[in-house]
């Protein structure tokens, strides 16, 4: 045991040294007005075209609101947080840091919880569950100078399964939401500040 644990330790000393590290801070809201925030960190080798990552979420990711004549209640919504592993590859020649256009995959590991409430007198109605997924995403990123800081835009799709502890009721808040992000169906839209550690 602590052979491997003093193994584990030089395999990880060895990589932070050898690599670059960068931590960033993401929001969707900018773009999407989707209250959407995260914070993640990433690793890649020098002079490599490929980064390696690992993003955490949360927020509301799908969001309707009902008007009344001098108000509105909230009738639909999913929020909840996730858990996104995340590889990408750079196509500019600048790897040191990785910048400029890239491509990604990533996995969407997600819990949620759904409230629905479909008239004022009625109560509000709340089932939990998961989802599990990834999909494909396209960004640039772009350094700031001669400063460690890196910004970044970023868009994505893809799919996701879902499992609730709870059966759907039927329920007209649900399809007045739209899809924009449901349990189901992914979109990201973030702008992105990172870090660059080394």
């Amino acid at each position: 045991m602590r052979l491997f644990t003093t193994l584990l330790l030089v395999c990880g000393f060895a990589a932070y040294a050898a690599g670059q590290h960068q931590v960033r801070v993401q929001n969707s809201f900018f773009l999407t007005g989707q209250p959407l925030f995260g914070v993640g960190y990433s690793y890649g080798e020098e002079d490599s075209r490929f980064t390696y990552g690992l993003h955490l979420e949360g927020g509301m990711y799908a969001h309707h609101d009902t008007d009344l004549i001098n108000a509105s209640w909230e009738s639909y919504s999913i929020s909840g947080f996730a858990l996104l592993p995340e590889v990408r590859y750079y196509f500019s020649s600048q790897l040191s840091p990785q910048r400029g256009l890239f491509t990604s995959a990533f996995g969407h590991l997600r819990r949620m919880r759904e409230y629905t409430m479909d008239g004022v007198p009625s109560a509000g109605h709340y089932r939990r569950g998961h989802s599990f997924g990834g999909g494909i995403a396209f960004g640039y990123t772009v350094g700031c100078g001669e400063t460690p800081l890196m910004l970044e835009i970023l868009a994505g799709y893809g799919a996701a399964t879902d499992h609730w502890q709870q059966p759907a009721r039927p329920s007209e808040a649900r399809e007045r939401a739209g899809t924009f992000d449901s349990a189901s169906t992914l979109y990201r839209l973030e702008l992105a500040l990172s870090y660059r550690l080394k």
